[in-house]
């Protein structure tokens, strides 16, 4: 394959599948021909398979030293995938220390290197080959290769010599490979022609001549005082003189290829790097003697070459014809950005060259330069004084260029193979390529579309080397036009139409699709699916060509959709991939059908999602007209209905003797038996309210009906003003005493100067102020009396609270104690003395509290009797409060159930629809969902089941209260539908908070008829599979033992992966599991749904499932495993690995960055995320939205959940282990122990659960 289109993308996807089948104690080796190429590629699968432990083995381990078997056991312990340099492995295998047994998959890194001695062919044919040939079981093998040829002559390459060599067959993409040019471009080549620079005999570098002058000088000195016995000092003269002729040599060669300014430039530095090695280089070791050293840094001061090189231009004006040459080649298009590789032959090159294009004019700055000669990690190399290598540099040279920091690397051959660079705009080879493998690969490099590759040479060439290159060009020509002509003949037979006779018909319907149809139609199934964006929602098509040369097409369609239906083939053999294209789409289109999921119009099935399901067409209307249920309308029967009612008033007022007061509640209808009913007078005096039977009797003579009327008008206008006093003459409630009770007003007022002086029990009423009712106090010393006004208040059923500063409930009424104490005065002759007591005129007051409570649970009674068929509800004040609604300004209201029930019924639904369908994807479960739990469903499902008659939304208005009778009457009133909606999640939540989930499945089902009821419930089914460390690892993590592994495989794949392991991905597992967590914290909550507010509720869901949240959950999951390990220095140490479960996702190798990206800024930010979560008195969501984890292992989290769930035959009681682990749990209960501030005050990141 060509460089850049993805050869070590394969090599992923297959230790992949190999980790996946192999055993637990076998092991992956990849070999690769350099150290730097070994390290690339261990940290591009570490981040790509974050779950399984990877050993790099290079010379900084000192593996030449490791010479007992129990280091090399140590050393590779746990690890299933290890790096090396061939090398290293085969002087393993010659020892003894590594079996070919033990390994399950060998990965050769440029296969081309197999030939002749190289390690990588001693492996094979040394070890390989031999174990083969007892019939004992070998590892498979898998080679990569750009070219697989060595040689500028192609007629010696032999391919069979590589793959008999490798044990291999050599395949290339072929029947594809026009998709896949059209990812990987191949440059032109542009041979660059050059002059040739008048070089004197005299060289124009002063710094050349002056060390060519220190080195005849020393060559002179050392024949003059040459002496047979001082042998060392011939020996260290001789040390002296060999370097110093090498350094002029190697001189000469930079003034030669770059220039003069160029080879001043090298004399400089590489005496300043001989003077300051000691203290700026303590890394690098010279092949030089201290003492050694210190003499040459006297011959070059004595010299002054230093001085002499200072003398030129610094901005390397004198380059030669070679260097202007390539500069006119990188800046030949100046509007261009740059980004390139130039190659070189030697490292000193590539350091000279690199700062010279730095430096010179003629660049401006445009040209960002740095030096890749690669290097040897063995900790005992030692360097030539004149290589100019700076380690440190060159380990952070790749990671400049690939940042962006510079935009033209200068390299040796070490970037030819295998070492991952951007794709260049422009490469160029300063020296002729060794071999057409060097000409091909360096031609690789340049991916870009109209990138440039260039290859400098002389004008006057050596006629052969022209000759010979020219030949070589020739042919490779020659191999490209073969190839353009093969492709143009396929591109004539893909022209052929070849006919189909296939049809897919509905006969309901007349819908008709062909083989020619179908595709457009695939194509847009797939995009209407939901969109994970990090996988491809394309249909992938996939050619096989025969022996005989006809192809036979698949298809692979996202991951989304049921493993069972993914995979598609064609049925016949083609001579085109068009025809076994179009047959492949058509059978898999055929396969969706017969699934399930395209409608009898042959559309994706979601288009028809309508009334004919039992849903409504349109949503209705913002606020509707319901009719109203009275239970204090009248009949035509004759009989009356009595219901006797007890007030009695709290210990305190029992000491001032006033004993509880029976009354007779007569009406038209039966009326239910509410509970007792608790009134508040203040914040010390309460009275209970306690209710009989409701009796049928016969309706009241005209006389009775008189004295009831006028009872019923004194009680109401008692407490009341006069301009209150207006009674109707048909009520439909009528009040009288009971038997037991002594009545003795006349409804007479009279002067208060009457009973000046006596204590009084009736109330005072003020002319001046509209009659209004007062509480005697006091009389005054000056012929006054004191008086304290009723309440203000109306609505007594809601307990009395004082004003502590903080936000109480909208139904909690609020009263100051001044308020209770505030007295007035007034003159006798302005009051007038009530005829009614007190305790009977508190009982007017208290008429609007206990005529509604009577009406509410007669409406709550009626509602039961209904939904009886259904589900049975005992608790009649769930039921209450389902049906209340937040403007009734009640004691309750429906808003905590409604918060359960809208959990419950995402819950019951999920659950539903995901049984019921087990062919659907992820979408289309969601997109079923929302459409049956929106608002619109429901208030529809309301308004059919006539449930807006029950509900209670009217305040009682106190100030405007009259009693119920024939004219105040309303026959219909204004909901809204979302009331209506709410109302029916709050009757959900009632029966499961009441009865459990089956209760709230009978339900669901009274208002959603298109779900199948009862629910249906699919039990895992056990399978046997292999016990893989991985399986065992996340099983521990987790806390569950899967009966059925592959939904935990299922549950760890990412959309991405899936058409790689052939595994259906997540989504469906995380659809589902997103419903059971919202299960899971709705049960938490409702464990404390008494001292929590519906807001409170919400706003502690809302953090508990946020993505954030989940995903920071998933990477703090983790464990550690200790194990042996080797250091140099200290001999054998323990080493921990840590895996978190976000480590286990199995992704496709170009989303590793995503993870890789995620744990790093979980390691930057976890400790602020931990202190605010663990102490905090706000929950961290600045903290945990800086940590920016990706949605994907938010989605782990709720698939895990999901998958559970499934496993444990959908027992959500199963699942709370695996919070508890999380530590969901700990954190929600902390949140609600100690009032943790949840409250978003920014911005909140997308949820899972928007």
């Amino acid at each position: 394959m060509d460089t850049g289109s993805g050869k070590t993308q394969v090599a992923m996807l297959r230790i992949q599948a190999e980790l996946d089948r192999c055993a637990a104690e076998q092991r992956i080796w990849f070999l690769a021909p350099s150290v730097d190429l070994c390290i690339q590629q261990h940290d591009t699968l570490r981040q790509a398979m974050p779950a399984y432990k990877m050993r790099l083995l290079t010379g900084q381990d000192n593996v030449d030293k490791w010479s007992e078997l129990r280091i090399w056991d140590a050393a590779l312990d746990q690890a299933r995938v290890v790096l090396s340099t061939h090398a290293v492995l085969a002087d393993a295998l010659r020892h003894g220390f590594i079996r070919l047994t033990s390994l399950a998959l060998l990965i050769f890194d440029e296969a081309h290197h197999c030939i002749k001695k190289h390690p990588a062919n001693i492996i094979m044919k040394n070890f390989y080959h031999e174990l083969k040939a007892t019939g004992a079981n070998v590892p498979h093998i898998l080679g990569l290769s750009a070219s697989l040829v060595m040689s500028s002559n192609l007629s010696s390459v032999s391919y069979s010599k590589i793959e008999a060599n490798l044990d291999s067959v050599s395949v290339t993409p072929r029947i594809q490979r026009e998709d896949l040019m059209r990812h990987v471009f191949r440059p032109e080549c542009r041979i660059l022609r050059y002059g040739i620079d008048n070089v004197q005999d005299e060289p124009a570098s002063k710094g050349l001549q002056a060390l060519h002058r220190a080195l005849i000088q020393h060559v002179s000195s050392s024949v003059a005082f040459a002496e047979p016995e001082t042998s060392k000092r011939n020996e260290k003269g001789d040390v002296v003189q060999r370097t110093l002729k090498r350094f002029y040599k190697l001189a000469m060669h930079i003034f030669v290829e770059l220039g003069a300014s160029a080879a001043d430039f090298f004399i400089r530095e590489t005496i300043v790097f001989l003077r300051t090695k000691s203290s700026s280089f303590q890394d690098l070791q010279l092949d030089l003697e201290d003492s050694t050293v210190d003499t040459l840094l006297a011959m070059f001061r004595n010299a002054r070459i230093e001085q002499a090189c200072q003398q030129e231009d610094v901005h390397f004006s004198k380059i030669s014809a070679k260097v202007q040459c390539l500069l006119d080649y990188l800046l030949q298009n100046p509007g261009d950005e740059i980004c390139g590789i130039v190659f070189v032959e030697r490292r000193v090159v590539a350091s000279v060259l690199s700062s010279l294009l730095n430096n010179h004019p003629a660049a401006n700055g445009k040209l960002r330069c740095i030096p890749s000669v690669g290097g040897s990690s063995f900790s005992g190399r030692k360097f030539a004084i004149t290589e100019l290598v700076d380690c440190r540099s060159q380990k952070q040279a790749l990671g400049t260029f690939r940042r962006g920091l510079a935009n033209i690397i200068v390299a040796t051959s070490v970037l030819e193979e295998g070492i991952d660079v951007q794709a260049c705009n422009v490469v160029a080879c300063f020296d002729v390529p060794a071999n057409l493998k060097s000409y091909i690969q360096r031609g690789g490099r340049a991916r870009h579309q109209h990138s440039r590759y260039g290859i400098l040479l002389k004008v006057r060439a050596d006629q052969s080397k022209v000759a010979k290159w020219k030949e070589l060009e020739d042919e490779l020509t020659a191999l490209c036009q073969e190839e353009r002509d093969q492709a143009d003949v396929y591109r004539c037979i893909e022209a052929e139409d070849q006919a189909m006779d296939y049809v897919l018909r509905v006969e309901s319907t007349g819908a008709t699709l062909d083989a020619d149809s179908t595709l457009q139609h695939l194509h847009h199934f797939c995009q209407r699916l939901l969109r994970d964006p990090y996988a491809d929602p394309r249909p992938e098509f996939a050619f096989h060509e025969d022996e005989n040369g006809l192809i036979r097409g698949s298809v692979t369609l996202p991951s989304s959709i049921p493993a069972h239906t993914r995979y598609a083939s064609s049925k016949r053999t083609w001579r085109t991939e068009k025809a076994a294209q179009k047959d492949a789409a058509f059978h898999a289109y055929l396969a969706l059908f017969e699934a399930g999921l395209l409608n009898k119009h042959l559309l994706p099935i979601c288009q028809e999602w309508n009334a004919n399901e039992g849903l409504e067409e349109r949503a209705p209307p913002a606020r509707l007209q319901i009719e109203i249920l009275d239970p204090w309308d009248q009949t035509t029967g004759e009989d009356w209905h009595k219901l006797e009612i007890q007030i009695t008033p709290s210990d305190s007022l029992w000491l001032e003797h006033e004993p509880p007061i029976h009354v007779i509640l007569n009406t038209h209808r039966q009326t239910s038996t509410p509970p007792t009913l608790k009134l508040y007078w203040d914040g010390q005096i309460s009275f209970e309210t306690r209710f009989g039977q409701s009796t049928p009797c016969r309706r009241p003579s005209l006389p009775t009906l008189r004295k009831m009327h006028s009872f019923t008008s004194e009680l109401y206008r008692a407490p009341r003003s006069e301009r209150h006093w207006q009674v109707d003459a048909e009520l439909l409630t009528l009040f009288e005493p009971s038997k037991d009770e002594l009545w003795s007003s006349d409804g007479v007022a009279r002067p208060a100067d009457q009973f000046c002086g006596k204590q009084l029990k009736t109330l005072l009423r003020v002319g001046k102020r509209d009659s209004a009712p007062y509480l005697f106090r006091q009389w005054a010393q000056h012929g006054g009396v004191v008086c304290t006004r009723l309440p203000k208040r109306r609505n007594f059923s809601i307990a009395l609270q004082p004003k502590l500063g903080v936000e109480l409930e909208n139904t909690t009424a609020t009263l100051s104690p001044a308020q209770q104490q505030r007295t007035e005065t007034f003159a006798l002759h302005d009051c007038t003395i009530d005829s009614v007591t007190v305790p009977w005129a508190r009982i007017g007051l208290f008429m609007p509290d206990i005529l509604q409570h009577i009406h509410d649970y007669t409406l709550v009674d009626e509602l039961r009797a209904k939904l009886s068929c259904n589900v049975s509800l005992h608790n009649r004040d769930y039921i209450r409060s389902a049906v209340t609604a937040p403007s009734a300004q009640r004691s309750s209201n429906y808003q905590r159930l409604e918060f359960l029930g809208d959990c419950v019924l995402k819950y019951v639904t999920s659950c539903q629809l995901f049984n019921t369908h087990p062919n659907w994807p992820e979408g289309y479960l969601s997109q079923r969902r929302s459409l049956l739990v929106c608002n619109a469903t429901l208030a529809c499902a309301a308004i059919r089941t006539g449930l807006g008659r029950y509900i209670i939304c009217d305040p009682i208005d106190y100030r405007q209260w009259t009693l119920p009778s024939t004219t105040s009457t309303k026959r219909s009133r204004e909901v809204s539908s979302k009331s209506l909606a709410d109302v029916v999640e709050a009757l959900i939540g009632a029966a499961w908070l009441e009865a459990g989930t089956e209760a709230a499945i009978r339900c669901i089902g009274l208002f959603l008829p298109a779900l199948p009821i009862p629910m249906l419930f699919h039990e895992s089914t056990p399978t046997k599979g292999k016990c893989s460390g991985k399986r065992v690892q996340v099983e521990a993590l987790i806390g569950h033992q899967f009966t059925n592994p592959d939904l935990l495989s299922q549950a760890l794949t990412h959309p991405s992966n899936a058409h790689v392991s052939r595994t259906e991905s997540y989504e469906r597992l995380e659809y589902l599991g997103d419903a059971v967590l919202d299960m899971l914290v709705a049960e938490l909550l409702a464990a404390h749904i008494d001292k929590l507010t519906q807001g409170r509720m919400t706003q502690i869901k809302a953090a508990l499932v946020n993505a954030d949240l989940l995903g920071y959950f998933c990477f703090d999951l983790r464990f550690a495993e200790t194990h042996p390990a080797i250091n140099t220095a200290t001999g054998e140490v323990r080493e921990t690995y840590e895996r978190s479960l976000a480590d286990y996702l199995a992704f496709h190798p170009g989303v590793a960055f995503v993870h890789r990206d995620a744990s790093a800024r979980y390691y930057e930010f976890r400790r602020a995320s931990k202190q605010g979560l663990e102490h905090g008195v706000c929950h961290p969501w600045a903290e945990l939205r800086q940590m920016g984890i990706n949605k994907m292992f938010s989605d782990l989290v709720e698939s895990i959940l999901g998958a559970i769930f499934l496993d444990s035959g959908q027992e959500i009681s199963a699942c709370r282990p695996f919070a508890q682990r999380l530590g969901l749990y700990q954190y929600a209960n902390r949140v609600i122990d100690e009032q943790v501030d949840v409250v978003a005050r920014e911005a909140l990141t997308e949820s899972s659960h928007s």
